[in-house]
C-alpha cells in the first residue's frame, strides 16, 4: 500500500468529510467506515474519475490564465501538524495569495447541480473546500469546472469558522469512535452501502426469522411507517399525475418556469419471443436430444437475497 494511501485510511481527508456529515450523495458514514476499516476494497475508478485527473492540470492551466493567478500544483497527501486525523490533498494553490483551487470536469449529466453561486454547487465539493481551508488556515477556496462541452464555471468558496468547527468536531469524533474505537456507524442510504450489504452477506442461514429485541423492534416499527408513508405518498403522485394527463389530453405536454411535464407515445417496437421460438423447436427432437440440449443451454444462477415484509398497511406489493 501506497504511503499516501496508508494515510489516506488511517485519517479524514477532504473527500471523506462529506460523507461523515451526510451530505454526500454518493456515501454514508457506514460505508466510508467499510473501506477505512479494510473492511471492502475502493471500487475502480470511473472513466470519468480517470477523465477528471487527465484534464486536472489542463483546467488548473486555464483557470491560471483566465484569471491572472500564478498557481503552485500540489496534489500530494499532507497531515495535519496538530490535528493528526487529518490529511488533506489538494489540487493546487496561489502562489502570491492565501488561496486554493480544485479542478473539475463536470459531464453533462450532472450540469443541473452546478448553478451559478457557489452555495449552488455539490455539497460534497463544498465540504471538500471547507476541509481544505480548515487544513492550511486559507480564507478563501476556488473550485475550476469545467463543463465537457469547454464552457467554464468558476466558484468561490469562503472560509466560515462557526461552521469549520462543528465540521471539524464531527470529524474527530467519527475519528475517535470509528476509526480508533470499536463503534460502527449506522448504515445509511447510500447505494456504497446497499451494495456492500449484498456482498457481505450473499445468502442467508437458517429458516425461521430470529425473534426480535426491544431495540430491534423499535427500528421495525419505524421502518413500517416509513413504508406507509411512501406508499401514501405513491397513491397521491399518481392521483396529481392522472389530473395533469387529463388536462395534456393528446397535447405533449405543459411546461412552466421551472420546469416541464410531457406524457409522450414511446416508438414501435418488436419482440421476438425466444421461448416460445424454442419451444416450437424443440416439437422436431425426441426426448434424449431436447434433454441434451436443454443441459446445454442451462445456466445455474445464484440466488439474491430479497427484502418480504409483512405488516398492516405496508406488506409488500404483489
Amino acid at each position: 500500500m501506497a504511503l499516501d494511501e496508508a494515510l489516506r485510511r488511517a485519517s479524514i481527508g477532504g473527500s471523506d468529510i462529506a460523507a461523515i456529515l451526510n451530505i454526500d450523495d454518493y456515501r454514508d458514514p457506514y460505508s466510508l467506515w467499510v473501506l477505512k476499516t479494510g473492511r471492502a476494497e475502493a471500487e475502480p475508478p470511473t472513466s470519468r474519475m480517470l477523465l477528471g485527473k487527465a484534464f486536472e492540470r489542463g483546467i488548473l492551466e486555464f483557470y491560471a490564465n483566465t484569471t491572472g493567478r500564478e498557481l503552485r500544483y500540489l496534489d500530494i497527501t499532507e497531515q495535519h501538524p496538530t490535528r493528526p486525523w487529518m490529511v488533506y490533498t489538494p489540487d493546487a494553490v496561489c502562489v502570491h495569495e492565501p488561496r486554493g483551487v480544485d479542478a473539475k470536469l463536470v459531464s453533462l449529466d450532472q450540469r443541473f447541480r452546478w448553478g451559478a453561486t457557489s452555495d449552488e454547487i455539490p455539497p460534497r465539493i463544498q465540504a471538500q473546500c471547507w476541509w481544505y481551508m480548515a487544513a492550511m488556515d486559507f480564507p478563501l477556496w476556488d473550485v475550476a469546472a469545467v463543463l465537457t462541452t469547454g464552457d467554464p464555471l468558476f466558484y468561490t468558496v469562503e472560509r466560515d469558522m462557526d461552521l469549520e468547527a462543528a465540521m471539524l468536531e464531527a470529524a474527530e469524533e467519527y475519528w475517535r469512535r470509528f476509526l480508533c474505537g470499536d463503534e460502527v456507524p449506522t448504515p445509511g442510504a447510500t447505494l456504497a452501502t446497499t451494495n456492500y450489504l449484498k456482498r457481505a452477506y450473499p445468502q442467508h442461514f437458517g429458516a425461521k426469522p430470529e425473534p426480535a429485541n426491544e431495540t430491534q423492534i423499535a427500528l421495525l416499527e419505524q421502518y413500517a411507517q416509513v413504508r406507509i408513508e411512501a406508499k401514501a405518498k405513491d397513491t397521491e403522485k399518481r392521483a396529481y399525475e392522472n389530473q395533469i394527463k387529463s388536462i395534456i389530453g393528446e397535447t405533449v405536454g405543459l411546461e412552466w418556469e421551472r420546469g416541464v411535464f410531457t406524457w409522450k407515445t414511446t416508438k414501435a417496437s418488436r419482440r421476438v419471443d425466444y421461448v416460445g421460438l424454442a419451444q416450437s423447436l424443440l416439437k422436431n427432437y425426441g426426448a434424449e436430444e431436447r434433454a441434451a440440449l436443454e443441459s446445454e443451454f442451462t445456466e445455474t444462477r445464484p440466488g439474491v437475497r430479497r427484502v418480504h415484509f409483512r405488516y398492516a398497511g405496508a406488506e409488500d406489493d404483489e
